[in-house]
This record gives structure tokens, sequence and C-alpha cells, in this order.
């Protein structure tokens, strides 16, 4: 594949930018810096919460960065649809380590701290609202990378795409749309579920870890076969 976008633009820099910040509220905010040893030692209890939240912004790096440097597209259309991946990323930041953080306290019996106390009183309908949160931003953060992807497949003739080029862009759009799909199961699952099913609306996301595993096993076979 050629690499249509080597020298960075303005808003692949301000992408960039958003990304790491991104990273940087899973680590902590303001309010949150330790203050002692012991609040020290609860807070590196999280790690495992925030390797696994990064890792799936990391995803979603990981897919803008490719598009940019294979199709290097900087006109209206493209600078539209990434402001909208930068928005939804901010908006999913916050769901996406409040979920992981409850699965760690719940799979580790309180060992990892939670992040907040739900009330008591309407626990089930408040974690239901996490849930919700987390799948309409995972979704629409996950249509947005389809949509760039899409939009390169649009301008193919423009860019003069060739097999390996457009079969990129058609993996990414498939990857992209399973994620989609597990946002809006997500969605299901919280708003549906009796409320001892619930919880499963953020466990299906560990799914994906699986999903990427089997994809890039196929990956390495295909390339086996072809260099055969």
């Amino acid at each position: 594949m050629r690499l249509r976008g080597l020298a960075m633009t303005r808003i692949e820099t301000f992408a960039d930018a958003a990304f790491a910040f991104a990273v940087t509220l899973l680590v902590i905010s303001v309010d949150d810096v330790p203050r002692s040893f012991d609040e020290m030692m609860t807070a590196l209890k999280s790690t495992p919460v925030f390797l696994f939240a990064s890792a799936q912004i990391f995803i979603f790096w990981l897919a803008h960065r490719n598009w940019s440097r294979v199709y290097g597209l900087d006109d209206f259309v493209s600078v539209i649809l990434t402001l909208l991946l930068v928005v939804s990323l901010l908006v999913m930041v916050f769901p996406l380590r409040i979920v992981y953080a409850f699965g760690a306290a719940d799979m580790t019996g309180g060992w990892i701290p939670e992040p907040f106390q739900l009330d008591p009183a309407n626990w089930i309908d408040q974690l239901r609202t996490v849930f919700i949160m987390l799948g309409v931003s995972w979704a629409w953060l996950a249509a947005v990378v389809v949509s760039l992807y899409a939009y390169a497949i649009r301008r193919a003739a423009h860019l003069d795409l060739n097999e390996a080029e457009l079969d990129n862009a058609n993996t990414y759009m498939w990857i992209f749309s399973v994620l989609a799909f597990s946002g809006v199961l997500s969605i299901i699952i919280a708003a549906l579920a009796p409320s001892e099913w619930v919880t499963l609306a953020g466990y299906q996301y560990f799914l994906l870890f699986i999903l990427a595993f089997v994809r890039v096993i196929k990956k390495s076979s295909w390339v086996r076969r072809a260099r055969s």
C-alpha cells in the first residue's frame, strides 16, 4: 500500500492531541491526585483498568492513523468526520473508565476500588444509564471510523486505489461495523435485560479482544498463503 499521508496535517495533529488527552483522563483527574502513600497504592490498584480502557482507545487511534497514512485525505468531509471522531471520543472516555472500573471491582471482589458510588435505592437504573451512555458513544465512534473508510472508497478513482488499499478499507469497515454493533448490543442489554443480567452490557466488550486475536490469526494465515 502507498502512504499518501506521511506529512501530518493540522487536523491529524489535533486528533492525536485529543487521543492523548483522552488517555490522560483515564489515568487521573484533577481531584484524584494521590496525597498519601495509601492513596497512591489504592490508585495503583486501578492500573489494569487503565490498561484495558486504553487498549480500547488505541484501537480507534490506530484505525485513524492507518486511514491518515494510507489515504491522506484532508478535504472538507475528512475534516468534519475527524472532528466528529474527536467529539465522540471525549464523550466516551468517562463512561469507558467507569464501566471498566466497575467490572474490575466486580471481578476482584472490591480489591480494585469502584470509581464512584451509586445510589443504593436506584443503583440498577443508574448502572443502566452508564452502560447506555457508553454504548451510544462507542457505537457513534465506531460508525465515524466506518464512515472515514467508506469515504476513502468513495474517492477511490481520485486516489487511484489499488486492490490492497481497497481491501484495507473494506477490512477496517468490517471490523468497526462489528464494534458499532457491540455498542448497540450493549444498549439493548442495558435497557432490556433483567437486573441480574444487566452487567453483561459491560462484559460483552471483552469479546472484542477475542475478536481482535482471531482477526490477527486469520490475517497471518492469509499472508502465509499469499507468500506460498
